[in-house]
């Protein structure tokens, strides 16, 4: 052994001076750098990539490589032989693409004499195998022609990459297997590739039974016997995952992975069907519905050899399957692994998955998770798909998660001011406003704007919300510029900014009259200048929508306007009966001008809010507008009562009427606030308006009845509001109005009964109480023993 070694030794030695000494002729003055470089083309033809490499390198400095076409030649083929045969490796492809541009340039320069057709077959085996279809088929035509030694092969490369285009060429395709086919002398290699090739061509046309008579066809003693057994597996697995009957596709499984497993554990299957067969048997496990096997084949698969085609298909195939499994951490990492393998996008090898299906069913693994409110790890999903594929897909599947996170913990806290919430819904906003950066030559930008705006307004964040929507209204066609206008507007009166809110809304009023949205801008603006004490122009407004036949009664915005409407009327008709009864008729030609202005608004109002009584009485605010109209009967009757009192010029006829005018609005005041005591009390569920709304009605009711002078209705009324308001400060109220009934009728015994029982229930209402006297009487504990023990010495 050690005189072999010592051999071997020995010619390793002699090798390294014999070609010491080569190069050092070679780059001595009897060669120079064109004798140089042919001889290192001629060492490419004899597999000494290495030494041509070297020359190329050496001589590279002394030349000029814009123009000298054969040193392109060199560098690119000294960078293609050394990995032709491993083409899987991410390094590799890169190199390869190196090489492609030295080729490329060569032919550009012009291939050097005699080597045309080789440079233009090395050329298309390099674009082949980085994917760059209709490239790589020219050069393998011209290959085909220029290139007699490699023309089948030029043709089988050429033959694929038009079945591989993003749309396959399937014309082409078979006109180029018809080419191959006619080549004389092919050698049973040859003649089972084109066998396979009919059967590739018959899969791509989906004749699956076709594709499996053509491999029927290939010897069984050829390696193309393994290539034809996957596309065997391949068709099988087509048929399987269409057919209805549940039998027939449990055999045709069956039978597959048999198949597959035979070519998984075969010695002499080649390396590339091996891993493909493992890839199949994976999948069919999952057809199967065998998902731990499945992920455990698919594992083996991703985990052999990480860059390969079958590796990231194996990858995205497992990572569905722990997804659904609810195994959501293995399945990070195993996209994590998948990513690596692919580092590079436009060296994707799209073999069984084009990019964007690999993108979108990746996607579709985040879309998942947040469906199952795994929302943190679809964040996480997203933020890995980043580090290969462009950020828009990242930043959608983020801004997605965020928004739906938020709006999950909004339904289970209603809190208004959750800071989780809040957080969430800013976190998407500021996402969809990332995306939109990166997305603004797409068709969807304005979308992302939108819902940026969205999402910041949800978030509070409303000078965000209105900087996108001024965005938006810079971009978008005029027939949706009302939208944006609506939503700015919403946005200020969200924040109390009243005045600023009515500048978009007032602009989508003037500029797009016949909007859609004008209905709804109407009311907005309603609001504001009422909030802005600008109540004629609110009542202008709500107005002009009901009195457009355009807007239906079963609108919502109509039913607003009709409720807002009649709330408005009683509000304007009230403040001037406030005004005029605070300061005495000095003019009274004026003054009864303004109580009558007073007294149409007040009646107006009655009619609007009885409208809506009647149209809406499941509304929210039901109570609180039958309560206006009640109160509007009663402020109504004040017109009446005053002219009767004071108008001198009036004749006693006269008096009578305005008294009988006073005397039927009163009586409706009673009725309305009966019927609405009635039912406030049955209703099942009262909002936060209800408990003064029902104590407005015991003493609305009760106190209109003392005006009439129905004292024993009024007696019965006050009462009933003692008991309902048991040791309350209410109460306190009901027993002064009982003693006042007794005191009208002559009753001076039972008025001092009930001022006895008002001072025994002063004592026993709780200190905790005492906030309640300023808010629900007319004045605080001391105001009411004080006011008790007056009363005590009246009746006395």
């Amino acid at each position: 052994m050690s005189k072999k070694l010592l051999a071997i030794a020995g010619c390793s030695i002699i090798a390294v001076v014999a070609f010491g000494a080569l190069f050092a002729h070679i780059f001595s003055e009897e060669f120079d750098t064109d004798q140089k470089l042919t001889l290192a083309s001629e060492w490419l033809d004899e597999g000494r990539w290495d030494l041509a490499s070297q020359i190329a390198e050496e001589v590279e400095e002394s030349i000029d490589t814009e123009t000298n076409s054969r040193w392109h030649y060199v560098v690119g083929v000294s960078k293609l032989l050394p990995i032709q045969n491993d083409l899987d490796s991410v390094e590799n492809r890169r190199t390869l693409m190196d090489a492609t541009e030295h080729l490329n340039t060569s032919r550009e320069i012009g291939f050097p004499a005699g080597l045309k057709g080789k440079g233009q077959y090395y050329l298309g085996f390099c674009r082949f195998h980085i994917y760059q279809w209709d490239k790589a088929i020219e050069a393998l035509n011209d290959a085909y022609q220029s290139y007699p030694q490699c023309r089948s092969l030029a043709l089988q490369m050429a033959f694929r990459a038009q079945l591989r285009k993003p749309k396959p060429d399937l014309e082409a395709a078979a006109k180029t297997l018809s080419r191959w086919e006619s080549i004389p002398g092919k050698s049973a290699t040859e003649q089972a590739q084109i066998t396979l090739g009919h059967g590739q061509l018959a899969f791509k046309k989906k004749q699956y039974a076709e594709s499996l008579s053509w491999i029927e066809k290939i010897p069984p003693n050829l390696p193309q016997s393994s290539e034809g057994r996957v596309l065997q597996s391949m068709c099988n697995l087509e048929l399987a995952r269409t057919e209805t009957n549940q039998d027939t596709r449990k055999a045709l499984l069956a039978s597959t992975q048999i198949t597959l497993k035979k070519l998984v554990f075969a010695a002499e299957t080649p390396a590339e069907a091996r891993r493909q067969s493992s890839y199949l048997l994976g999948r069919v496990f999952r057809l199967q519905n065998n998902l731990v096997d499945a992920a455990g084949a698919l594992t083996i698969v991703r985990q052999q050899n990480p860059s390969s085609a079958e590796a990231i298909a194996a990858g995205l195939e497992e990572a569905e399957i722990l997804t659904e499994l609810g195994q959501y951490e293995e399945s990070k990492v195993t996209i994590l692994n998948l990513l690596r393998g692919i580092q590079d996008v436009s060296l994707y090898n799209d073999y069984w998955m084009t990019l964007d299906e690999l993108r979108s069913r990746l996607v579709a693994i985040g879309e998942q998770l947040r469906k199952r409110t795994e929302f943190t790890r679809s964040i996480e999903l997203a933020e890995l798909l980043a580090s290969v594929f462009q950020p828009a897909y990242s930043l959608r599947l983020q801004a997605a998660a965020f928004s739906e996170w938020a709006n999950s913990v909004l339904k289970s806290d209603q809190t208004q001011q959750s800071a989780e919430r809040l957080r969430l819904f800013g976190k998407a906003g500021e996402t969809f406003e990332r995306l939109a950066i990166v997305e603004m030559k797409s068709d969807d930008y304005l979308n992302i704007v939108w819902s940026a705006a969205e999402n910041y307004e949800k978030a509070n964040q409303i000078d965000s919300a209105n900087r996108m929507l001024k965005t938006y209204l810079s971009y978008e066609t005029r027939s949706r510029q009302p939208r944006g206008l609506v939503a700015i507007g919403k946005n200020l009166i969200g924040r109390g900014d009243w005045q600023a809110s009515t500048e978009p809304l007032q602009r989508c009023l003037d500029y797009y009259p016949q909007s859609p949205s004008c209905y709804e801008v109407r009311l907005l603006l309603a609001r504001a200048k009422a909030e802005l004490d600008d109540l004629d122009s609110a009542i202008e407004l709500l107005s002009e929508n009901l009195w457009d036949h355009d807007l239906s009664p079963e609108s919502p915005i109509w039913q607003d306007s009709s409720i807002e409407l009649g709330t408005l009327i009683f509000q304007r008709g009230n403040r001037l009966l406030t005004s005029l009864k605070n300061k005495p008729p000095k003019d009274w030609e004026s003054y009864s001008t303004g109580l009558q202005a007073s007294h149409n608004d007040l009646l107006r109002g009655i009619d609007q809010l009885s409208q809506a009584v009647a149209q809406f009485p499941r509304d929210p605010r039901y109570f609180h507008t039958r309560y206006l109209l009640a109160h509007s009967y009663r402020l109504a009757a004040e017109m009446p009562k005053i002219i009767a009192a004071n108008d001198s010029s009036i004749l006693d006829s006269a008096k009578r009427q305005q008294n009988q005018k006073w005397r039927k609005l009163m009586e409706s005041s009673v009725d309305e606030f009966r019927g609405l005591l009635a039912s406030v009390q049955n209703a099942a569920e009262l909002d936060s308006l209800a408990p003064a709304i029902l104590r407005n009605c015991y003493f609305g009711e009760a106190d209109a009845l003392l005006a009439l002078g129905r004292y024993e209705d009024a007696l019965i009324a006050y009462k009933n509001a003692a008991g309902y308001y048991v040791n309350q400060p209410e109460a306190l109220e009901a027993l002064v109005q009982v003693a006042e009934c007794h005191k009208k009728m002559g009753r001076t015994k039972e008025a001092q009964k009930a001022l006895r029982q008002a001072e025994q229930v002063l004592l026993r209402i709780p200190p905790d109480h005492d906030a309640r006297f300023v808010s629900s009487t007319r004045g605080d504990r001391r105001h009411w023993q004080d006011l008790l023990g007056w009363m005590n010495k009246q009746y006395n």
